[in-house]
């Protein structure tokens, strides 16, 4: 080291009085007190939300445990030559919607409830788009053991199991879960999100006591009650459950829309009253954990209301059978859409022109 670099290297370093050296005080960075409440304040603010997300999570747990588990052996088939599960694939849901649960009985496993509304959802194995296929209650198919009859009968004659089974046999792939709604919760979910957007196609007014003038084009229900009416009308109109299928459909995209809206996911106190509201109305396989429902939940983050698809079984009109009233299924595109379910292009598939 040359005597011009001691020079520059002494300039920073002196010495104490025992003769050891130290850093000039002028290199220190200054730390104020404010420095160190700002570090204080905001170690404060990480530590309160950690916590606001811990209450918030564990609450929101117990409200998920207020949902009806039935347990998977009572509502999930066990034949020979049962679809197998796909692993990491296509997921498909059957939802029961039902107007007429007697009081006290639980929404799925009672056998001889009749359900009022049923539908398929397909999550594509990509997770990236929610199909859901209505079937006429009316439709005239096969129910293994008992001949050709409504699909509704399956209900009564074997409960959820022979349900599944029937519809199983129809779309030829496996139905992973059974979820039950009863159509009172519909109330209780459209004021939790703040009511529902939907497009109507038809002006109707509901059956009494009702009574509710429903007007064509965009509207928003924010009154529990009225939503009940909208989608269990099916008298005001001529073909009766063709109607209240598609206004099922418009309504349920409406609330889904909805509750994958900003304000909503946003906003932890209307997602608490949303899963709130559900309790006492829905019931699924127990196969459906809270763990399995969060990772479903992050699978799907990405879904929006215009990711879902909703169409209904296609069919080639009504007749009678045995006195009753009966939907025929137009088998030729029932092998189109049983393609579709195999293929997993489900949120491709366009019904033929009616």
């Amino acid at each position: 080291m040359t005597a011009s670099d001691e020079h520059d290297a002494g300039s920073l370093i002196e010495r104490d009085a025992s003769g050891r050296m130290k850093r000039d005080r002028s290199e220190r960075r200054p730390r104020t007190w404010r420095t160190g409440l700002w570090w204080k304040a905001l170690l404060g603010v990480l530590v309160l939300g950690l916590v606001t997300v811990g209450v918030y999570a564990f609450t929101l747990n117990q409200r998920l445990n207020d949902i009806e588990r039935v347990d998977e052996g009572q509502v999930l088939p066990d034949y020979d030559g049962r679809p197998e599960a796909v692993s990491d694939g296509p997921i498909n849901v059957l939802l029961l919607g039902s107007d007429t649960r007697e009081k006290g009985t639980s929404i799925l496993a009672s056998s001889g409830s009749r359900s009022d509304a049923i539908m398929i959802a397909n999550i594509s194995g990509d997770r990236q788009h929610v199909s859901i296929m209505s079937v006429m209650r009316d439709s005239y198919v096969d129910i293994p053991g008992y001949g050709t009859d409504k699909v509704n009968a399956a209900f009564a004659y074997g409960g959820v199991p022979l349900l599944v089974q029937t519809l199983e046999q129809l779309i030829g792939q496996r139905i992973d879960h059974v979820v039950g709604v009863d159509f009172e919760g519909f109330k209780g979910l459209t004021e939790a999100v703040g009511g529902v957007t939907l497009n109507n196609q038809i002006p109707f007014t509901s059956s009494p006591p009702g009574n509710t003038t429903f007007e064509q084009g965009e509207i928003t229900i924010t009154d529990g009650n009225k939503a009940l009416q909208y989608v269990r009308e099916r008298k005001a109109f001529d073909d009766g459950d063709y109607q209240r299928v598609r206004n099922q459909q418009a309504f349920l995209k409406g609330l889904v829309g909805r509750i994958l809206s900003k304000e909503t996911l946003s906003n932890p106190v209307t997602i608490q009253q949303l899963v709130g509201s559900l309790g006492g109305y829905v019931a699924m396989d127990s196969g459906l954990d809270n763990a399995t429902l969060a990772t479903l939940g992050a699978q799907l983050s990405g879904v929006r209301s215009s990711d879902l698809h909703m169409f209904t079984l296609p069919s080639t009109g009504t007749g009678m059978e045995g006195g009753q009233s009966v939907v025929y299924v137009d088998e030729a595109a029932l092998a189109d859409v049983q393609q579709a379910f195999a293929n997993d292009t489900v949120a491709q598939y366009e019904p033929p022109a009616s």
